[in-house]
C-alpha cells in the first residue's frame, strides 16, 4: 500500500542562495563584465555567460561594443572578492565572440525604435503582503542570506542556501546550508543565525509568531564553491524574482544588456505590477510581457489581479496603458538602464532594493 504524505499546511515555500552560490558567483561575473562595457560604452550590446567547474571559469557570450574589456581580469578580481580561500587554485578561459549582425540589425532599427533583443515572455509580480510588496518567505530568506553573508562570521564562507517555510498559522520553519571552516562550532553557529534571523523579522515587521532553525543538517559542508559544485550563469531564475510563488517567463538576467528584454521587460513588468498594488488598485497583480525580436513593443499585454482587484480590470488596463510607455526605448530610458551598476543586482533577488523599477508613482 502506498502511504500518503502527512499533510502540513506549509502556504509559502522560497529558496535563496548567498553570493558565494556557484551560480550567483557566475551571475556576478557576467554582470561585473557588462557594467565594465556599459562604462566605457553606453550602447554596448553585452550577453556574458559564465562557468565555473572543476577550478576552471570561462567566460563567454557574445559582444558588440568599442569598449575594451579584459574579461579574466575581472573574473579573477571577482573569485578574489568571493572566493579568496581558492584564489591561486584557478585557471581562467575567455570564450566570447562577436554578436550576431543579424540580431544587431534587429535591435537597432534607429536611435529612438529599438528592437527587442529577442522572443520571449517576462513577468511582474508584487502582492501587499510586506513593504517589499514581495511574498514574506522569498523576503526573509533573500534578507537572511544578505545579513548572513555581510556578516563575514568566523567560521563561514560565503556559499550559502536557505530553504524558508510559512505556515497558515505565520510559523516559520527555515532550513540552512552553509560551507564552513573544519571543525566549526555548530551551536555557535546557530546561536548566530538565530539572532539574525530575529533581528530581520524584527526590523522588518514580518508577521512571522515565531520560527525554528536547521543548519547542516546533511554534514559538513567544508568543500564549497565550485570546487564541490558547478556553477553556471542564469540558473537561479525563481531566486532572483519571486521565489517560484510567482510565474517566470524563462529568460534569465545576469549578464545582458537592456536591449535583452528578458531583463529589461522583467523589470518594467515588475514596477507596473508594484504600482497596482502600491496604489491599492489590487491586492496582488501578475503582468506578463510577450516580445518578438525586433519589435519595439510588446506582442501582448496581460495582467491578472487574481480577483483581489479593488476597480474594475478595465480601469486598471487603462491606468497602466496611460502611465507606462511599453516601447523598449522608453523603458530603458525610464528606468536609467545605461547606467546603472549591474552587479547591485545580482544577489539577493533583483526586486529588493532601491533601484528604479522599485520606485512608487503615482497611478
Amino acid at each position: 500500500m502506498v502511504k500518503v504524505a502527512k499533510k502540513v499546511g506549509l502556504v509559502q515555500t522560497c529558496e535563496s542562495v548567498g553570493c558565494g552560490h556557484p551560480d550567483k558567483f557566475c551571475d556576478g561575473v557576467a554582470d561585473a563584465v557588462l557594467t565594465a562595457y556599459l562604462k566605457q560604452d553606453k550602447d554596448a550590446h553585452v550577453a556574458c555567460e559564465v562557468c565555473a567547474f572543476n577550478k576552471t571559469v570561462v567566460v563567454g557570450g557574445e559582444f558588440k561594443s568599442t569598449a575594451k574589456v579584459n574579461h579574466l581580469a575581472i573574473a579573477k578580481q571577482y573569485l578574489k572578492k568571493i572566493w579568496p580561500e581558492y584564489y591561486n587554485e584557478f585557471k581562467f578561459l575567455d570564450c566570447t565572440t562577436s554578436q550576431s549582425p543579424e540580431i544587431n540589425a534587429k535591435v537597432n532599427l534607429s536611435p529612438e525604435n529599438v528592437g527587442a533583443g529577442d522572443q520571449g515572455i517576462t513577468i511582474g509580480y508584487a502582492c501587499n503582503e510586506n513593504k517589499y510588496y514581495l511574498p514574506t518567505a522569498h523576503v526573509l530568506g533573500s534578507l537572511i542570506m544578505k545579513e548572513i553573508n555581510a556578516s563575514k562570521y568566523k567560521d563561514f564562507y560565503l556559499d550559502t542556501k536557505t530553504l524558508v517555510s510559512i505556515d497558515e498559522n505565520n510559523n516559520a520553519q527555515i532550513v540552512l546550508a552553509i560551507a564552513h571552516k573544519k571543525n566549526y562550532n555548530k551551536v555557535k553557529a546557530e546561536d548566530f543565525c538565530t539572532n539574525i534571523i530575529s533581528k530581520i523579522i524584527k526590523q522588518n515587521k514580518f508577521n512571522i509568531k515565531k520560527f525554528s532553525i536547521s543548519l547542516n543538517m546533511a554534514g559538513d559542508f567544508v568543500i564549497h564553491g565550485s570546487i564541490g559544485d558547478s556553477g553556471l550563469t542564469g540558473r537561479k531564475l525563481a531566486v532572483d524574482t519571486y521565489g517560484s510563488i510567482a510565474n517566470h517567463g524563462g529568460g534569465a538576467f545576469s549578464g545582458k544588456d537592456y536591449t535583452k528584454v528578458d531583463r529589461s521587460g522583467a523589470y518594467y513588468a515588475r514596477w507596473i505590477a508594484k504600482n497596482i498594488v502600491a496604489n491599492n488598485l489590487a491586492e496582488k497583480a501578475e503582468v506578463r510581457l510577450s516580445w518578438e525580436i525586433g519589435n519595439p513593443k510588446p506582442v501582448t499585454v496581460e495582467i491578472d489581479c487574481f480577483n483581489t482587484n479593488k476597480i474594475s480590470m478595465e480601469k486598471i488596463n487603462e491606468k497602466v496603458s496611460k502611465k507606462f510607455n511599453l516601447t523598449v526605448y522608453k523603458i530603458i530610458n525610464v528606468l536609467g538602464l545605461k547606467t546603472i551598476d549591474y552587479t547591485t543586482t545580482t544577489n539577493y533577488c533583483h526586486f529588493i532594493g532601491k533601484h528604479n523599477w522599485e520606485k512608487i508613482i503615482k497611478l
